[in-house]
């Protein structure tokens, strides 16, 4: 099957095959090279699947990306189509369902006929008066019990031990990371991460931005998710910005 992508402004923008293969779903895109950084992504009614940040290869732009159920979930990606966007945009508008058409009012209800006064009944004859009763004695006033002491207010116990305190780096909002691998699920991409130097962290909402020094010269330690990050210029150094989610790269 293969899926078609087109750019932000609606521009074609290549393709993506998509082969299942037992338990894992595999999705190649080839399409053109484009200005800037960009991020591949599905996105139908039901939400949408980030495929990451497709890289050149020679004249094109290239992604070879598998996944399994697991990954996938209940994602509907047979009706999906491509999209290349910001790596930061948000697809909310991308993703968000029709809104529903207003319901027509309901038809007033006719009003209830009046019902007929009914016919006022005969006044009955008084009662003769009822002789007094005689006074009843006094109750006794029972004596009111102590009310009991309030319990003791449980000891509180001792407060969880405080998480140490990030460097702040020289750009607000980043700060310096000595073990960047603490951030990461993965054991293989764990010791990678303690190889790849300085490396600086920022904190959005439940995602984790983990930032690597990167030189186009050097070989990056982290090779099996450098697709998945996007370069920046952060104070004047080249770096790789990875987003994570519950130890995940996203």
């Amino acid at each position: 099957m293969t899926i078609d992508v087109f750019t932000s402004e609606g521009a074609p923008a290549g393709a993506v095959s998509v082969a299942v293969r037992g338990p894992r779903t595999v999705f190649d895109y080839t399409g053109p090279v484009t200005g800037g950084v960009a991020r591949l992504v599905l996105a139908s009614a039901g939400g949408a699947l980030s495929l990451g940040i497709p890289a050149p290869e020679g004249d094109a732009l290239r992604l070879h990306k598998t996944m399994s159920r697991l990954e996938l979930g209940d994602f509907p990606w047979e009706e999906a189509r491509g999209l290349l966007t910001d790596p930061e945009a948000e697809l909310t508008a991308l993703t968000a369902p029709p809104e529903p058409e207003p319901e027509a009012a309901p038809e007033p209800e006719p009003e209830p006929e009046p019902e007929p006064e009914p016919e006022p009944e005969p006044e009955p004859e008084p009662e003769p008066e009822p002789e007094p009763e005689p006074e009843p004695e006094p109750v006794p006033v029972p004596v009111p019990e102590p009310e009991p002491e309030p319990a003791p207010s449980p000891v509180p116990g001792p407060e969880p031990a405080p998480v140490p305190r990030l460097t702040p780096a020289p750009v607000e909002g980043w700060y310096l990371e000595p073990d960047p691998g603490r951030h990461i699920l993965d054991e293989e991409l764990k010791k990678a991460a303690g190889t790849a130097g300085d490396a600086w962290v920022r904190f959005e909402g439940a995602d984790t931005l983990l930032a690597f020094p990167w030189s186009p010269s050097e070989p990056f330690p982290m090779i099996p998710i450098f697709r998945l990050g996007a370069a920046a210029s952060i104070a004047g150094r080249d770096f790789m910005v990875f987003r994570l989610r519950d130890g995940a790269v996203l």
